[in-house]
C-alpha cells in the first residue's frame, strides 16, 4: 500500500509539473476603427483610421490643430482628401512624395502587407503587441486579448537611405 501511494504521488507530481499550457496567441483582426499615432520628423499626427475593407481605408487627423478634420480616404488607386467643404481626388500615383495623403497610403500599406507577417507577443497587461519596421518606418501595433487591433504607433526612420 505504501509503495502504491508513493508511486501515485510521484506520478501526480510528474504530471502536474511536467505539463504547462501556454496561452494561445490570438489572430490579429483589424477593426472598423483604430487610433493611430504617426511620428514624422518633429510632427506627431494623431488620427482615427476607419478600415472599411481590404481596399478602402479612411484616416481623419485629430492633431496637430492645423490639420484637424482633414480626412484622407483611400479606395483602390484613388485617394480623396477632404476638409470641411473642400474636396480633392487624386490617382494614387500622382501624390506628392512627402504629402500627408502619401503618408496615409504608406500607413495603410503597412497594415495590409507587413502586419500579418509578424507574430503577436503577449504583454503583462494581457494585451499583445507586434513590432516591426520597413525601409521607412518602425511601428508598434497593440491588440487586445481577442486579437482586435487597438492602436498603431508609427515612427518615421530619419536615418533612412535615399
Amino acid at each position: 500500500m505504501k509503495k502504491l501511494f508513493i508511486t501515485a504521488a510521484a506520478a501526480a507530481l510528474i504530471l502536474t509539473t511536467g505539463c504547462t499550457i501556454s496561452p494561445q496567441v490570438p489572430e490579429l483582426s483589424i477593426p472598423a476603427e483604430t487610433e493611430i499615432s504617426v511620428q514624422r520628423g518633429n510632427v506627431n499626427y494623431q488620427c482615427t483610421m476607419i478600415h472599411l475593407s481590404d481596399a478602402v481605408d479612411s484616416v481623419t487627423v485629430k492633431a496637430p490643430e492645423t490639420l484637424k478634420g482633414l480626412t484622407v480616404r483611400i479606395s483602390g488607386g484613388e485617394v480623396t482628401v477632404s476638409r470641411g467643404s473642400l474636396l480633392g481626388r487624386f490617382e494614387g500615383l500622382s501624390l506628392p512624395k512627402d504629402s500627408l495623403p502619401e503618408l496615409v497610403r504608406e500607413v495603410t500599406g503597412i497594415l495590409r502587407k507587413d502586419i500579418n507577417k509578424n507574430v503577436l507577443s503577449p504583454q503583462p497587461d494581457g494585451n499583445y503587441t507586434c513590432e516591426g519596421k520597413n525601409e521607412k518606418y518602425s511601428y508598434t501595433l497593440t491588440a487586445d486579448s481577442s486579437g482586435k487591433m487597438t492602436s498603431l504607433k508609427i515612427k518615421e526612420l530619419l536615418n533612412r537611405q535615399a
